[in-house]
């Protein structure tokens, strides 16, 4: 079991409040992660704000950094943390330079990438940026450009024809240091198991419960055998937010009170069905929470949207996953 925790590269006004940090800010929670054994950090990907939250904060105060010049930052100032993409939207980009940029960035920190993909949970996103594709198939755009990727990441000549993408003897140079350079999916829609059970090396699950993280986990298990894959190699990422106190109560209530609390609640769920789908709760009930998970087939484990609305919290509820909840599980 692998354990990463989240660093907030573009979740000013999801997860945390407008202007909460910098990029030394981001530099420092990644070295303490990195002091305490933690495996990896975990960013996230968005390119632009919607209107709704542009008219709610202000535009000026949500600076959203992108990830990979975010990641090459935090790669030099660390020396053997994993730095993971959680996940990047492919759509946005085009696959062969981002292919060029993911294994230069490989080399550069000696192996330490852990790289997610996604079509993108906010599809107006994609259309503001893209005003004129909007009746693309970004599920289509995804499945090529990981095919694109695969075939630059492991061939020594890559063409490729398809709907989206195309290119002709495409040499590639460097490769990423890790071999089979390892691609994770994320997303939640049906087609997302055959996709892993297709191209993907593991899934990043986003917040689930026990049960669903055993039904998906059957789920592109059946799939990949069907494929003429071994099962056993596909990792399932489980991340989900994060409230650690000393009581369940106190846990309870800071989870709720917070920036990250705050907005999902305010989806109309109550809190009997959130909790079950996040580490909310004293290190011993996290810890559990954790083992149930890697019981049902769960391999790394995330702690990305953390119930800390300023620097000091956040790194104080780091430094308790950490030293009280990651020994408990091993």
């Amino acid at each position: 079991m692998k354990f990463g925790v989240g660093i907030p590269t573009c979740r000013q006004g999801f997860d945390v409040p407008p202007l909460f940090c910098g990029p030394q800010d981001m530099v420092e929670v990644s070295q303490l992660a990195e002091k305490l054994g933690i495996d990896f950090v975990w960013g996230s990907d968005f390119a632009t704000p919607v209107p709704a939250m542009r008219e709610k904060f202000g535009a000026n105060n949500l600076n959203w950094y992108e990830i990979v010049v975010t990641m090459a930052y935090i790669a030099a100032a660390t020396k053997k943390i994993g730095l993971g993409f959680g996940v990047i939207v492919l759509p946005f980009r085009d696959p062969v330079m981002l292919a060029k940029e993911i294994s230069t960035l490989d080399v550069f920190s000696k192996g330490r990438i852990i790289f997610g993909v996604g079509l993108g949970a906010i599809r107006p996103e994609f259309e503001m940026l893209f005003a004129s594709k909007t009746k693309v198939n970004r599920g289509k755009m995804l499945d090529e450009g990981i095919q694109v990727m695969r075939l630059l990441f492991d061939e020594t000549e890559a063409t490729f024809e398809g709907e989206y993408y195309s290119i002709s003897k495409v040499a590639f140079h460097p490769k990423p240091i890790q071999c089979h350079f390892p691609i994770y999916i994320s997303g939640g829609a049906a087609a997302t198991a055959a996709r892993i059970a297709k191209y993907g090396d593991g899934w990043v699950l986003g917040h689930s419960t026990i049960e669903q993280v055993k039904q998906k986990t059957d789920e592109v298990k059946e799939l990949t055998e069907g494929e003429n894959r071994d099962p056993s190699k596909i990792d399932i990422i489980c991340d989900a937010g994060l409230s650690i106190a000393r009581t369940h109560e106190e846990a309870v209530n800071r989870y709720k009170d917070s920036f990250v609390g705050a907005r999902v609640m305010a989806s109309g769920k109550s809190l009997e069905e959130v909790l079950p789908s996040h580490y909310v709760g004293t290190p011993q009930e996290i810890a559990e929470m954790i083992i149930e998970r890697q019981k049902m087939g769960a391999t790394h484990i995330v702690a990305q949207h953390i119930a800390g609305d300023n620097l000091g919290e956040l790194k104080e509820q780091v430094q308790m996953f950490a030293e009280e909840v990651i020994p408990l599980c091993k």
